[in-house]
């Protein structure tokens, strides 16, 4: 093989590639230059070394490794110690960086100082992380470490979420605890419906399956019943008076009582024709979709 290098202001380029047999030449422009060492297959400089390809042409510069299956090409910087001692720059272009591996870690990132860290920014299009038919795990399983999503001040949504019969599913390890530090909402789908025994209640636009507000009107009535948009499993319902009208049926001699199913939990009392506020809170586990 001969390689052809020009030395141009101490910068060596690749002029040519020719395939001969087993000779080598430099060719060297005029001025001075640094020396330029091959030994053991190896090529050393006391300076920089530059390869450029000015070719117009999808693999104008090609790094190949074609010696067999334990072959590899690895980019050493060795006494580097800045944020960008090895650099990948594309000025107008992007990266690709691929793997025909079929292993879990075919592409492998990692910051290996036990104080290193991966950071990863992205301008107003965002960043997106797709796994077909697999899992995305985000987390160290070896230490405690906290996973802060949206950490920095300000409005923001977040959004988990799927189609058909998918299931948002929420679990702790070591059955410990899913605590909530900020008030919570808590709804399913639609708000749920409302029924009197005669007559038409209100049902309150931000009630759910779980909590919620129903008013009922003046038709003389002895049940409201709330209908939930998705069965709960073995559900227990509370409720509570939300204004004097319900209070005083609460404080009747028949008193008030609520019966609850799979489906509904209905609030029974003696016969009623006031507008009365019901308060309500169910607590039970939604029946799977699956």
């Amino acid at each position: 093989m001969r390689i052809n290098l020009l030395s141009v202001k101490n910068r060596y380029r690749v002029s040519s590639v020719v395939a001969v047999s087993l000779s080598l030449m430099l060719v060297t422009g005029s001025g001075a230059y640094a020396a330029l060492t091959f030994t053991n297959d190896d090529i050393t400089s006391d300076e920089d070394i530059a390869i450029t390809g000015v070719a117009n042409t999808a693999d104008s510069v090609y790094i190949h490794a074609n010696g067999g299956t334990s072959e590899t090409i690895r980019v050493h910087a060795d006494q580097g110690t800045g944020v960008a001692s090895i650099n990948l720059l594309s000025d107008v272009g992007g990266l690709n960086l691929q793997s025909g591996l079929a292993s879990a870690d075919a592409i492998n990132i990692n910051a290996s100082n036990a104080s290193g860290g991966i950071d990863i920014d992205a301008g107003d299009s965002g960043i997106t992380m797709n796994a077909v038919g697999g899992n995305i795990s985000i987390g160290d399983v070896n230490t405690n470490g906290d996973i802060n999503i949206g950490a920095i001040s300000g409005s923001r949504s977040i959004n988990l979420g799927g189609s058909g019969t998918t299931e948002i599913l929420l679990t702790s390890a070591d059955s410990a605890y899913i605590r909530m530090q900020t008030p919570l909402l808590v709804f399913h789908g639609n708000t749920p419906t409302a029924s009197q025994s005669a007559g038409t209640p209100t049902i309150d636009a931000n009630s759910s399956n779980v909590v919620g507000r129903v008013v009922t009107d003046t038709t003389a009535h002895t049940s409201v019943t709330i209908t939930f948009t998705r069965p709960l499993e073995d559900p227990i319902c509370v409720f509570s008076p939300g204004d004097a009208e319900a209070a005083a049926i609460m404080g009747s001699p028949t008193s008030a009582y609520a019966t609850f199913s799979l489906t509904d939990f209905t609030i029974n009392h003696a016969s009623d024709n006031t507008s009365a506020t019901w308060l309500y809170h169910c607590f039970g586990r939604y029946t799977p979709l699956e």
